[in-house]
């Protein structure tokens, strides 16, 4: 055999014995296997943190993913943090568990841990704030006017309390210096009582006092006004004050766009017109400016007063005086005059009548040529949208008693110091 021949042979075996060192065949098939997917640790989330009130049933809420999808995970629960309890179903992606009775907020944090069938797992956990004990809302019901002799009820009945344990308890007292009279059954959710025999009219002041399973407590007081009979007049209307926005391209006050703003939270009286001082009734306008009060003064020449003033007992509360420190200068200045609005006298009838009053900025067109009546009830409402801000933050704030002074005869004063 010549040499070329031979070397011919001899690379045709190697090519062959390549082939076959590399699963080369002559049927065509797939010469490469492609490797076996890696294992994917699962996904694991604990759900929402959430914010609950003692004693209820809370259900967290996991959930979980897996590559080779969810049918092999497994999953376990544990509580990590706050006071113990018992899970129901820890194993699943839902298990619940009663909120403890906690003395103050308290976190519990649960852990969720999720294990796929290659024994890779996740972890995730989760916040439960339990709210201790909330004090309950105690309702004392609205202010009633009742004629003497008759049978009062008072109702407490629109108390709650957020809490889910149930079982309030109710205690009334009355308060003030009316007549004494005798509840039917202090404990009571509504107790009634004899209204007293009375010359004219006079108030009977009660507390109820509201107890919840925690010992928590709050109250609520309710006026009932005892008429010798009911043939008295009701006022009612609204109180408002002129309001002259600034403008920026007007470059000082634009007169031309005043707007009438209610008067909130003022003392509104309605006053004996023959002497101008006898207070026959009084309230409070609410944040529409609107009031409504009752008076034995069917037949009588009456006016309605609104004073510059923002009183509130209590908590929260607020005592604010708007007066005038250039009256009556021999006088402290606390002892200055209020600022009051008076509407005209009419004569007082049996049932509702709407009396409206509305002060006025005093501007002509061309100066200050009549009495500037809104000012001192702005100065009033700008004091209580202050008041308003610090109760958004506080509410249960008590702001010490305070007197704002203005006057149409200050002037600027330019300190040299």
């Amino acid at each position: 055999m010549s040499v070329a021949k031979m070397s011919r042979n001899l690379l045709f075996l190697s090519v062959v014995g390549l082939l076959a060192a590399c699963g080369g065949s002559s049927g065509g098939g797939n010469a490469f296997e492609p490797p076996p997917p890696v294992n994917q640790a699962p996904t694991a989330e604990a759900g929402p943190d959430q914010t609950v009130a003692r004693f209820v049933t809370v259900s967290l809420a996991g959930s979980a993913t897996d590559d080779a999808g969810t049918s092999g995970l497994s999953y376990a629960w544990n509580q990590t943090a706050g006071t113990n309890v018992t899970l129901n179903g820890s194993d699943t992606l839902t298990p619940s568990f009663a909120a403890p009775d906690v003395s103050a907020d308290e976190d519990l944090i649960f852990e969720l841990t999720v294990t796929d069938v290659g024994n890779l797992s996740a972890t995730d956990s989760v916040t439960i704030t339990v709210l201790a004990n909330v004090a309950p809302t105690a309702d004392a019901g609205p202010d009633q006017s009742v004629e003497q002799n008759t049978i009062v009820t008072l109702d407490g009945s629109a108390s709650s309390d957020d809490d889910p344990v149930s079982g309030l308890t109710y205690a009334w007292t009355q308060t003030g210096t009316g007549p004494a009279v005798v509840l039917s059954d202090a404990a009571a959710v509504q107790p009634t009582f004899t209204a007293p025999s009375v010359t004219g009219s006079v108030a009977l002041n009660f507390r109820l006092t509201v107890t919840d399973a925690g010992n928590a407590t709050s109250f609520d007081d309710v006026v009932v006004t005892v008429f010798e009979n009911l043939t008295a007049a009701i006022v009612s209307g609204k109180a408002r004050y002129e309001s002259v926005p600034y403008s920026s391209a007007a470059g000082g006050l634009s007169y031309g766009t005043t707007t009438y703003l209610p008067i909130r939270r003022a003392t509104v009286q309605l006053v004996d017109a023959a002497n101008g001082t006898t207070v026959l009734a009084q309230t409070t306008t609410d944040n529409n400016g609107d009031y409504s009060m009752t008076a034995m003064a069917a037949g009588t020449s009456v006016f309605v007063r609104v004073r510059a003033e923002l009183k509130q007992a209590g908590t929260p509360g607020w005592d604010v005086e708007v007066r005038d420190n250039t009256s009556n200068p021999a006088l402290d200045l606390a002892d200055r005059a209020l600022y009051v609005l008076d509407g005209a006298a009419f004569n007082a009838s049996p049932g509702t009548q709407t009396v409206d009053l509305d002060a006025p900025s005093g501007w002509t067109g061309a100066g200050y040529g009549n009495t500037r009546a809104a000012a001192p009830f702005s100065v009033l409402d700008t004091i209580y949208r202050g008041i308003e801000l610090v109760l958004s933050a506080d509410p249960d704030v008590v702001f010490p008693p305070l007197d704002a002074y203005w006057s149409v005869n200050n002037t600027p004063n330019v300190g040299t110091g």
